[in-house]
């Protein structure tokens, strides 16, 4: 397995290393009372600086993986500059930080930690019969972006969808009634969606424009997954609840398999919430 970031909302952000019999390190800032309260998306900078919504304290921190270079944007509110519960975090291809505002029901896009660029993307709402709800949210919680745009999670609606850019151009989006409860999601580098579906207990695998979920991953050590990572085009690091386990979903002939790398729980790792890969 690779080197990972991991979010745990009870013991903060560690680093696994790519060997299971090493212990998780956690990442904890050189200064004083900065740690974030309850870490949820992460992601990581061009600089190898780890980003990360913090969601009690509203707002985006990043830092080195020794502490260092910490910096963060964003107070309590609605306006420029402001977050409410921010849990997912991305970078896109060019740098720029896409933020999911789950408590304002939007996405936020800035040019880097300095916020300046500030860029907001949705409001309250969700899609109906005969609405699909363009540029309204339920419940942002995920991203994940590539060259091709944002892919958002909006769990309150169980759904996703991709935006080429923020704005209602661009839109597509999974079926009514394909997922369940999307918590998670991933890119795969030949542009495949792959979703961590908490209530199906599986992976769902999309493609867009249009095709909606086109496959999906079932295992019995797959019970209910919480946060996935692409690792290549054929391999994915994902966290199970409740059976708290990372594992390697690999796909090896077309036929995807599940496979144990480790137990979170002797690391002290109960609660995982989002992981990304590390250079």
């Amino acid at each position: 397995m690779a080197r990972l970031a991991l979010t745990d909302l009870r013991r903060g952000t560690v680093i696994l290393s790519s060997d299971p019999a090493q212990p998780a390190v956690p990442v904890l800032p050189e200064m004083p009372g900065s740690a974030a309260g309850e870490p949820y998306g992460v992601a990581c900078l061009a600089d190898g600086r780890l980003i990360f919504a913090d969601r009690a304290a509203s707002r985006v921190v990043c830092m080195a993986e020794d502490g260092s270079g910490f910096a963060s944007f964003g107070t309590l509110g609605s306006g420029e500059g402001e977050l409410r519960l921010p849990s997912g975090v991305a970078v896109g291809a060019d740098g720029r930080i896409y933020v999911a505002d789950t408590g304002n029901c939007r996405i936020v896009a800035v040019d880097s930690m300095a916020a300046d660029g500030w860029q907001t993307y949705g409001s309250k709402g969700g899609p109906t019969a005969s609405d699909p709800g363009i540029g309204r949210f339920s419940q942002p919680v995920a991203l994940a972006a590539d060259a091709g745009g944002v892919v958002v999670v909006d769990a309150g609606a169980a759904r996703v969808v991709r935006l080429t850019t923020l704005s209602d151009a661009g839109w597509d989006a999974s079926a009514p009634g394909q997922l369940r409860a999307p918590v998670a999601v991933a890119l795969l580098p030949d542009g495949t969606i792959v979703v961590a579906d908490l209530a199906a207990r599986r992976l769902a695998l999309l493609t867009t424009p249009s095709a909606g979920v086109v496959a999906g991953i079932v295992d019995d050590l797959l019970p209910g997954p919480t946060a996935v990572v692409a690792v290549t085009n054929d391999r994915l690091a994902v966290c199970a609840a409740p059976a708290g386990a990372l594992l390697s979903v690999e796909r090896i002939g077309g036929v995807w398999s599940v496979t144990l790398d480790r137990w979170l729980g002797p690391l002290g790792l109960h609660r995982p919430a989002a992981m990304c890969l590390l250079p």
